[in-house]
């Protein structure tokens, strides 16, 4: 990890005075609003980070996540994050790699058993007067109970989603600190 002072001399990134690109999601992305929230200015549980604005070199603003690991690997002294999913096998994403966060890689056994403690719940939220109204309250909870089994899980992200039904953990928001409740399936 770098300090701000190191982050704040840009030729600590390679030889002579390179243009760092930051290539940043838009505010209200999941990853980015939880990383910036939770961990960079500390109004979560983490520690604040972003004490000092950097205003140097280039920032581009990217729609998803494809888009960022296109604009990490299409420009020279680029920086930026994405999910841990993004680096899967065969990806073509030669110049970005995983970065451990507090020492632990993520995979869904370590989100699962609350060692890997950055991530975010996926919300879903209905109107249950207008669900119940259309028929659609028994759709509506099959669908909750399809995503919250952890078999269906796409294979492409099976090594990095955990799904609500074997979580040994649990958040009640995306800028609280995980919490251990037990339960959960054993993953294989």
């Amino acid at each position: 990890m770098l300090d701000t002072t190191e982050c704040n001399a840009i030729n600590n990134f390679g030889a002579g005075d390179p243009t760092i690109t930051k290539c940043l999601r838009h505010a209200g992305s999941g990853t980015h609003a939880t990383l910036d929230l939770s961990v960079m200015r500390g109004n979560g549980w983490g520690w604040p980070l972003a004490t000092t604005q950097y205003t140097g070199g280039n920032v581009w603003f990217n729609d998803g996540s494809g888009d960022m690991m296109n604009c990490i690997n299409g420009r020279a002294g680029a920086i930026g994050y994405a999910d841990c999913d993004q680096l899967a096998a065969g990806s073509g994403n030669r110049m970005t790699h995983e970065v451990k966060y507090q020492g632990v890689e993520c995979r869904r056994a370590k989100i699962r058993n609350c060692e890997y403690d950055f991530w975010s719940i996926q919300w879903l939220y209905w109107d249950a007067d207008t669900v119940a109204e259309q028929g659609a309250t028994d759709l509506v909870n099959e669908l909750i109970a399809f995503a919250s089994d952890a078999t269906n899980l796409p294979s492409g992200k099976a090594n990095y989603w955990a799904a609500l039904g074997e979580m040994k953990c649990i958040k009640y928001g995306d800028y609280e600190y995980p919490g251990f409740q037990g339960g959960g399936t054993e993953l294989p």
